[in-house]
């Protein structure tokens, strides 16, 4: 009974530290990939111990910006997103969202927000004030969407530009040519925004 308990035990922690092992292995090959951009754009890699997702933060075209992992659990199991900031000033605060990351665009269009379809109906641009349309030129939006695609979300506030990409394989999403496509994209949102 003893040794069953035991042979158990040790198996939930192989599996564990299997689980761990993957995970950290993971995250180093993104680490060294934030390491590439580091030497492609300046910059500095930030990373806090053992099995902790890596931060990457630097300068293109003079603008600063940030590139983490984060991720989110639900009923059909973890997503990993690549999120990314950039220094922006926007008078107009407002967000796009994907169609397909919106899982009931029912319920929020019954909460009263407004929401305009942009990109054939692929995203969606939410605004405080419907009025606020007339500020901005969508098909000027339209245009970084294509370099940033797919993104879950975008949020343009007063200083800043946010958003979260979804990752299928963060190992081949971080490299430098999806990571510089992300940034250009980024770059011409702020630049159709300003």
């Amino acid at each position: 009974m003893i040794l069953t308990t035991a042979v158990i035990m040790g198996l939930i922690l192989l599996i564990l530290f299997g689980m761990l092992w993957i995970r950290k292995n993971q995250l180093d090959m993104v680490h060294r990939n934030f390491i590439g951009l580091k030497e492609q754009f300046g910059g500095e890699v930030l990373r806090g111990g053992f099995a902790v997702r890596p931060r990457y933060t630097g300068v293109i075209k003079g603008n600063k910006f940030a590139i983490s992992i984060t991720s989110e659990k639900n009923k059909n199991g973890r997503k990993y997103y690549i999120a990314a900031t950039m220094e922006s000033q926007s008078k107009v605060h407002f967000s796009i969202l994907s169609s397909d990351w919106l899982e009931d665009r029912e319920k929020i269009e019954e909460q009263g927000r407004k929401l305009v379809s942009i990109k054939n109906g692929q995203y969606l641009l939410e605004l405080s004030k419907k009025s606020q349309l007339k500020q901005l030129n969508k098909s000027k939006l339209e245009e970084p969407l294509a370099e940033i695609d797919p993104v879950a979300y975008i949020l343009v506030g007063k200083s800043h530009i946010i958003l979260e990409r979804p990752s299928v394989n963060l190992t081949e999403d971080t490299q430098i040519e999806p990571m510089r496509r992300l940034l250009n994209g980024m770059y011409s949102l702020k630049q159709a925004i300003e």
